[in-house]
């Protein structure tokens, strides 16, 4: 008599748990490289927000200034070399115009009061890009411009942003008048430059305040009447 006939299979304990733990580490692995490109996501946050301010200050500097004195006026000379910030460059083409000023002070220096003030003159720019000409309109003024820009001083168009950017950085015989200056006097000059605060350009700069945007430099030279630049 026949009890049981068959073959007799053994199993390998490892075939039966090679699955499990198989997606068991599949899970664990994909949980660890969630967690990794996370940790990478959150320090490339952390980084653009302490890059932000440097991406959007502009480096102004003063190459050189020049200063000439006749017999009652200082002519003023001056060459700047800056770079307009990302934000402000990308404003300007979307048709925002922006707007600069120059403001020079010459002071008579005393060592018996406070320093008397001569003369404070100022300047104004309007620059503008034109979408249908692709071209770029500076516009100068001794008086505040208008965001309109009409009915203004001297206006003058270039065909690339270089261009405008390097006639708005150099100001030549620039006319301070003092009257009667004293030969043997000390004088001082006093000069600022800077992107002027404009309501229509704030929206692009996000949360920055102008201490971070802000395109400016100031200088302050003293000089003796009959100097040359």
């Amino acid at each position: 008599m026949t009890l049981w006939s068959g073959t007799i299979t053994f199993v390998n304990p490892t075939d039966f748990f090679t699955p499990y733990c198989k997606s068991r580490l599949e899970r664990i692995t994909q949980a660890l490289g969630a967690g990794f490109w996370a940790g990478v996501g959150l320090w490339l946050l952390v980084l653009a927000l302490a890059w932000a301010p440097c991406l959007v200050r502009a480096q102004a500097r003063l190459e050189s200034v020049g200063i000439n004195t006749t017999e009652q006026v200082v002519l003023l000379s001056a060459q700047m070399d800056f770079e307009l910030p990302v934000q402000v460059d990308d404003a300007l083409h979307r048709g925002v115009p922006l707007f600069f000023s120059a403001e020079a002070s010459v002071y008579q220096q005393r060592w018996y009061w406070t320093d008397r003030l001569l003369v404070r003159g100022q300047r104004y720019w309007r620059l503008s890009f034109q979408p249908l000409t692709r071209r770029y309109r500076l516009q100068s003024s001794p008086q505040p411009i208008e965001s309109s820009g009409l009915g203004v001083g001297l206006a003058q168009t270039y065909d690339a942003l270089p261009e405008a950017l390097a006639a708005l950085q150099r100001i030549s015989a620039w006319s301070l008048p003092t009257g009667l200056l004293e030969e043997s006097g000390k004088h001082r000059l006093e000069f600022r430059f800077r992107l002027e605060p404009n309501a229509l350009l704030r929206p692009w700069l996000g949360g920055s305040n102008e201490g971070e945007w802000g395109l400016s430099l100031q200088h302050t030279q003293a000089f003796k009447v009959g100097a040359r630049p």
